[in-house]
């Protein structure tokens, strides 16, 4: 006998515990479990053997809607189409079954591993991901809701884990990303999900300015002990002013030898945008001579494990440790030093800014005259190079005395300036 929409809402299990069956005909039932959850089924011979195939629960699946999947089925099964795979089309609209939230967030993560995540960064990834709960990363893509996620993050905060939250927000953000650009999503449902999370005071990287100190830090980076890469990234890094992930990350075919320049492209900078760096004739030679011990691969910095992955992000900082500076200076502290002793030496703010790869937040400023800038970013950076070099013949017992500061600022470059040198063999 055909089942009702009336029969079906009458339906309940035996009180004995047991389950309970009723059949609409052509394969169709519907199963009332011991807790009254009703689900709907479909018995068939597939690939030989009678099989059953669950169609989903009770109301939300309504009885004209079971019906007309069986047909769908049915037909399908008629055409010879495998009869899970005909389901699963059927279940997801009529298209093809999206990728889960999962899938994507494993793609970010594989995807940092590849360009050379350290190992503890990846476990923490890892922790990130376990983190979020199994019915949303299970969710296919499409079918996870903007409120679903917000809900989620705001339930961290609630909780007090405002870093998980920040990091969790951020992850999600970048596998949004891919399905957008892979066309599962028309735009990215985590992209504003920060905006849950309350703002952190400001964070400074520990960094060394008095010019004493920085002499000591240069004098050991000179005798450091590390892998070739290691130890030259360490070395050019005081002298570029770059982010340490634009630096370990570098590219032989970004050097522009002619013009010495370091060009590097949007798509590697944090700012989005190409960015010039002049490098002085002491950051040429240093660079042509680690081409000249490592002639083969694309990498500047390539790991010890691969000649395909770059330096990890912890390589320079526990360099830095070893070295004596655990708390008190970090690779990205070079930025910092940098920063502080060249407006010490009276150059242009806007040169330093823009050496840094800053945003200007006054639109005008930001639009620069980039051939202006370079120009004198060039001047600035052969002045600061010769200095880096004075304070580290210091450390080295080379020279009496510490350079003076002001010598290497604009007004005491022209003729003071002392004649370029190669770089001393390690």
């Amino acid at each position: 006998m055909k089942l009702t929409t009336t029969k079906l809402n009458a339906l309940r299990a035996p009180e004995n515990g047991s389950s309970l069956k009723r059949s609409d005909g052509r394969g169709l039932f519907i199963w009332v479990h011991p807790t009254n959850t009703k689900t709907w089924k479909y018995s068939c011979r597939s690939g030989g053997k009678q099989k059953t195939f669950t169609l989903g629960n009770y109301p939300e699946i309504g009885l004209a809607d079971a019906r007309e999947m069986v047909t769908k089925l049915r037909s399908a099964q008629q055409t010879g189409q495998d009869t899970n795979e005909a389901l699963r089309v059927i279940k997801n609209g009529g298209l093809e079954a999206a990728p889960s939230l999962r899938s994507f967030v494993d793609e970010v993560i594989e995807h940092a591993q590849r360009e050379g995540m350290a190992p503890a960064t990846e476990s923490k990834k890892w922790w990130l991901r376990d983190a979020i709960p199994t019915v949303l990363l299970d969710k296919a893509i499409n079918r996870v809701t903007r409120a679903e996620l917000a809900e989620f993050v705001g339930r961290l905060v609630s909780l007090g884990h405002l870093d998980k939250a920040r990091r969790v927000a951020r992850l999600l953000v970048k596998a949004c990303d891919r399905a957008v650009i892979k066309g599962w999503l028309s735009d990215n449902i985590a992209e504003r999900l920060s905006c849950l999370v309350p703002a952190r005071a400001a964070r400074h990287h520990p960094a060394i300015v008095d010019p004493y100190e920085v002499a000591g830090v240069l004098g050991k980076v000179y005798y450091y002990g590390g892998s070739s890469a290691a130890r030259m990234c360490l070395r050019l890094e005081p002298y570029l002013l770059l982010r340490p992930g634009e630096v370990r990350a570098g590219r032989w075919s970004e050097i522009d030898w002619k013009n010495s320049e370091w060009v590097i492209p949007a798509e590697r900078m944090k700012m989005s945008r190409d960015h010039i760096v002049p490098l002085s004739p002491f950051v040429v030679d240093l660079l042509r001579r680690h081409r000249s011990q490592n002639p083969e691969g694309e990498l500047i910095f390539p790991s010890r494990r691969s000649a395909d992955v770059y330096l990890s992000e912890n390589t320079m900082n526990q360099a830095l440790w070893r070295l004596g500076y655990k708390g008190r200076m970090t690779a990205h502290g070079f930025r910092s030093m940098a920063s502080t002793l060249l407006n010490e030496m009276g150059w242009n703010s806007d040169w330093i800014e823009a050496q840094l790869s800053h945003s200007q937040r006054n639109a005008v400023r930001g639009a620069y005259n980039r051939a202006e800038y370079l120009e004198g970013r060039r001047t600035m950076m052969r002045c600061w190079s010769e200095y880096l070099l004075e304070l580290e013949s210091y450390a080295l017992g080379n020279s009496p005395t510490l350079p003076i500061l002001l010598r290497y600022g604009p007004l005491g470059q022209s003729d003071q300036l002392p004649p370029y040198t190669e770089a001393p063999e390690q």
